[in-house]
């Protein structure tokens, strides 16, 4: 049985012809021309949209899809998700929401804590960790996050130092 996976966000329709900026929750490798996505939640107009044309801004793609033409049609679409099935990922995919309770390891495996939820931002994504009584958030960057068990749910991070000891 299939579900369906949450790869990104339409914030807003930029410019007149139909383009949208899109906050992608995932790799970009994800979305390419004739890509096909899922709206959720659905219009009875657009329940699934193609990718004509893509492009990478600064914290966002830009996207053209096949069915919207208008500004007009866009604004309809945002703060719509864009889906994809789960048997159309690759095996070794995971969503960010897949890391929820992932135990968070020090690199020198001292243990953190486990993630609360992941907070989307600008420029990158947080894992809100609970260590103890604290929150604590880790950016999802390659500079913290070394490795990433999906399978054991498991997150090893380099912390700069004290930053447990300043989140509250």
């Amino acid at each position: 049985m299939s579900n369906f996976v949450d790869l990104g966000v339409i914030k807003s329709k930029k410019g007149l012809k139909g383009e949208v900026k899109v906050k992608a929750f995932v790799g970009t490798e994800l979305f390419e021309p004739e890509q096909v996505f899922f709206l959720s939640p659905p219009i009875d107009e657009f329940k699934t949209l193609t990718i004509e044309s893509i492009k990478q801004a600064k914290s966002h793609l830009v996207i053209k899809f096949k069915e919207i033409a208008s500004a007009e049609k866009a604004a309809q679409i945002q703060g719509h998700f864009l889906q994809v099935s789960s048997e159309d990922l690759p095996p070794d995919f995971y969503s960010p929401t897949d890391l929820i309770g992932a135990q968070v390891n020090s690199k020198d495996g001292e243990f953190i804590g486990n993630v609360m939820e992941i907070e989307y931002g600008k420029a990158h994504d947080f894992f809100v960790v609970k260590s103890g009584e604290k929150k604590v958030r880790i950016a999802a960057v390659k500079q913290m996050v070394l490795k990433v068990d999906i399978k054991k749910k498991k997150i090893v991070v380099d912390l700069p130092e004290g930053l447990i000891d300043i989140e509250g």
